[in-house]
């Protein structure tokens, strides 16, 4: 008998989010349930993001603030993301307990 298929999940999710110009990529991890800043390096691959913020001038430093704001938008909303898995992941556990309840509850009827 073929094994039973079980729906596959992306568990590593990347959204570049958009405020006042400025673009943020996040990677939200499903499985590790974390959300993180990265670039895109030119091979495809991703990193950490390097934010640089000693030594700067002034007039640098103050486009920190736009940077800032749209930083905090983006983890805002891929915190939205991942707290919507972790919703469903409770919900599905609740239901297969259910089911399991509703399993055993026919057999002893048997």
């Amino acid at each position: 008998m073929p094994a039973k298929l079980v729906q596959e999940q992306d568990v590593l999710i990347r959204r570049v989010y958009t405020q006042a110009g400025i673009s943020i990529c996040m990677e939200i991890d499903l499985e590790k349930e974390t959300i993180s800043m990265v670039d895109r390096k030119s091979n495809g691959q991703y990193k950490p993001k390097d934010w640089q913020f000693y030594g700067r001038e002034l007039e640098y430093m103050g486009g920190w603030l736009k940077i800032l704001t749209a930083m905090q938008a983006a983890v805002i909303e891929a915190t939205k993301v991942l707290d919507a898995f972790k919703q469903q992941k409770t919900e599905d556990f609740a239901l297969m307990l259910m089911n399991i309840d509703k399993s055993k509850s026919l057999k002893e009827r048997e």
